[in-house]
């Protein structure tokens, strides 16, 4: 054996260990960049050492909340938008009416899952756990987009509550922006006269 040939060997040897160490390496999506800030922050504000991720991913509460809000926009409801807008302390957010406007709309109903929705193996592989307590089990939607895909909304469902937040992304990281409570698509308590 020359000493070409056998430098291409190892040549080929070093190519070989380089692309077999970088298919191995998990690779993060927005969808697993945005479940783990979330998870990363959940675990910093509880007691919980561990906490786990629902298996279910479905975003009908973010749809629901999308079409109620992109109604009260083709109705011209200001009042209530603007109602809406003050109650979560939107009112001097710049970017909100990007975020919500009638194009952002039809490109967020366009991501809705269906009723039954699961995550991928590799966010449930790294976020999930079969022995677990109700307690810290963490429930999160499938993100939904902004047309320029620089916006996320998810829900978020947590043992003692649950909201919508608004997520960001700047250069490469996701963080998150606002937390909105999804009171749009909350049904209103019945009142009876007893008179």
């Amino acid at each position: 054996m020359n000493m070409t040939h056998l430098t291409q060997l190892k040549v080929l040897l070093v190519i070989s260990i380089v692309l077999l160490f970088s298919s191995c390496k998990l690779e993060k999506n927005d969808d697993f960049l945005i479940v783990e800030n979330i998870i990363k922050k959940y675990k910093k504000k509880s007691s919980y050492n561990e906490v786990i991720l629902d298996s279910t991913n479905n975003n009908s509460t973010v749809i629901n909340f999308i079409t109620k809000y992109k109604q009260l926009f083709i109705e011209n409801k200001k009042d209530l938008i603007n109602g809406f807008k003050i109650e979560n302390d939107l009112v001097n957010i710049s970017k909100i009416d990007f975020i919500f406007n009638n194009s952002q709309f039809e490109e967020y109903l366009r991501q809705d899952t269906g009723v039954v929705s699961i995550w991928n193996k590799e966010i449930l592989n790294t976020f999930s756990n079969k022995d677990y307590s109700r307690k810290n089990v963490i429930k999160i939607s499938k993100p939904i987009y902004s047309l320029d895909k620089k916006y996320s909304l998810i829900y978020v469902n947590k043992v003692t509550k649950s909201y919508i937040l608004i997520y960001q992304k700047n250069n490469e990281e996701w963080l998150e922006y606002k937390l909105v409570s999804p009171n749009l698509i909350q049904s209103k308590v019945n009142t009876f006269n007893y008179n």
